[in-house]
């Protein structure tokens, strides 16, 4: 869910400049733009068996470069460069929304198909969050709920007790009704009032 921390569109559209300006000046690179867009496009499928370490190799086999290739490709361009900016599009009334959770003692953790310590520690919100080493290891993309059901294991948790809050009902919405927990859909648009500034409407027992 840690898309769902922050307003998307305009860490993209910066995102989006920052990529054109280092190209402009980077001519020789410009065909990393191909592999990052196919890489992306791949990744955003809606299929019930994504497998990051298969898009890789299909994307390195693709454009005939190595895996190690890709992997830094993506490691820099969807978590290095856009993680500095993630803090500055926190989502209203986030900070209050999780340490209202806190003092509750309500677990929280994140459920990412990016590496969530990295994302969260750039967004200064790491103190609110319990993220197991299982989950670091991304092979199996979301709706695959492996990564999941080890988080489970590791809070030992009743799967009535558990809400899961995400933006996206195909790939957290399934998720969350494959493992049979209850799911939460907050808008990706900063236009849309509903927003984290009115938790008061999600009751916390």
């Amino acid at each position: 869910m840690d898309g769902t921390l922050y307003y998307q569109l305009p860490l993209r559209i910066i995102m989006f400049f920052e990529l054109i300006f280092y190209y402009l000046i980077n001519p020789l690179k410009i065909h990393e733009l191909k592999i990052i867009s196919y890489y992306r496009k791949s990744r955003n499928m809606n299929s019930e068996e994504l497998d990051n370490n298969k898009i890789i190799k299909n994307v390195s086999h693709h454009f005939m470069v190595s895996d190690k290739e890709i992997q830094n490709l993506v490691y820099k361009w969807f978590v290095v460069r856009p993680k500095k900016y993630l803090k500055f599009f926190l989502k209203k009334g986030i900070i209050d929304f999780l340490t209202k959770l806190k003092n509750k003692k309500i677990n929280l953790t994140v459920y990412s198909d990016y590496p969530a310590t990295e994302k969260i520690n750039s967004m200064d919100i790491s103190s609110f969050f319990k993220i197991p080493d299982c989950h670091e290891n991304i092979e199996k993309l979301k709706p695959d709920i492996k990564r999941l059901n080890n988080i489970l294991e590791f809070f030992q948790i009743e799967k009535s007790k558990i809400l899961y809050i995400g933006d996206d009902s195909f790939k957290d919405g399934k998720s969350a009704k494959k493992l049979g927990i209850s799911f939460i859909k907050i808008s990706k648009s900063k236009k849309n009032t509903y927003d984290f500034k009115s938790y008061k409407n999600i009751k916390v027992i």
